[in-house]
């Protein structure tokens, strides 16, 4: 168990109503450089994330917006990272499932409806540099939420 006691401070912000990645790219850039934004995107279809994703990563890269964490429901979809077998996904998939060949690791991950799924972009130099570290800190964050 992780026990370092970590004091961050956080802004929320809820997205759900712009619907264009340009409006919340502009609305991210123009919020807090001294908190964590969390924001709130409602549902949302993978592959717009997905490009957002990338293009917040550019911004956190050359420092130009602090730390966030994009938080979610994705439409119905399975994706399939560069080693996936597509055997593996469920022959009942639901109707209108979307699958998306993409450039991470892994099999197949199914996304959908009801599932809360959080996309954290932060730069590890601000805290510890180890991945160990991160994970198990991802990992207190979650249990002590749910509690």
């Amino acid at each position: 168990m992780y026990n370092e006691d970590l004091q961050l401070k956080y802004k929320f912000h809820n997205l759900k109503h712009l619907d264009d990645n340009n409006h919340i790219i502009d609305k991210i850039s123009n919020d807090s450089i001294d908190s964590i934004n969390v924001y709130w995107l409602g549902k949302r279809k993978y592959m717009p994330v997905w490009e957002l994703q990338k293009e917040v990563h550019k911004k956190r890269s050359k420092n130009e917006i602090n730390d966030i964490i994009l938080l979610l429901e994705h439409e119905h979809v399975y994706t399939l990272g560069k080693n996936a077998d597509k055997n593996h996904i469920l022959s009942n998939k639901f109707k209108d499932t979307e699958v998306i060949q993409i450039d991470r690791g892994g099999d197949v991950t199914y996304h959908g409806p009801g599932q809360l799924v959080g996309y954290p972009i932060i730069d590890l130099h601000n805290y510890k540099m180890s991945i160990s570290w991160y994970l198990n800190v991802l990992s207190e964050s979650i249990i002590n939420l749910l509690s």
